[in-house]
């Protein structure tokens, strides 16, 4: 497997910061930028929807985002060969912390900004598609106590009465 050209973290400046105890001699800089390609190729298949991916600038919460999916799979990986999965659901919290960010983005609940603080727009081809642009509305016409079926409305409307 080829590694990625654009990362969005780092093993050393990011994953490893993260979770500093494991050093090199835990696992290898080769194993822990696997799982950075695994992550950023996770991020861009629930990203590419919205915006055009990969990132050549990483944003900042996608970096964030980055890290915390690649720290959770090494985590993972360590964990699960030495204990198991008993007891390891602190590991998950990585998992989860990321996954709601990206809901977040997804829901619009989270802003996507560049790293001067910039809002970074989704895809212009981004969202529901509606064949009701400058249609005016049937209801909200008047008082509602007084609203009637009007068989003629559509054809009323497009004619100026």
């Amino acid at each position: 497997m080829a590694a990625r050209t654009y990362k969005y973290c780092t093993a050393d400046d990011d994953v490893r910061v993260l979770i500093e105890k494991v050093t090199d001699a835990v696992v290898s800089d080769t194993s822990v930028n696997y799982m950075i390609d695994i992550a950023c190729d996770l991020i861009d298949g629930k990203l590419h929807y919205m915006y055009t991916v990969p990132f050549t600038t990483t944003p900042p919460v996608v970096k964030t985002i980055a890290t915390h999916l690649a720290s959770y799979f090494v985590l993972r990986r360590i964990y699960s060969k030495t204990r198991g999965a008993e007891g390891n659901d602190w590991i998950v919290t990585f998992r989860d912390f990321a996954d709601e960010l990206v809901r977040g983005l997804v829901d619009g609940s989270i802003t996507l900004l560049d790293s001067d603080g910039t809002s970074l727009s989704p895809k212009s081809d981004y969202g529901m598609k509606t064949s009701t642009k400058d249609y005016t509305p049937i209801f909200n016409d008047g008082d509602e106590l007084s609203w009637e079926v009007d068989e003629d409305k559509v054809k009323d409307s497009t004619s100026g009465r």
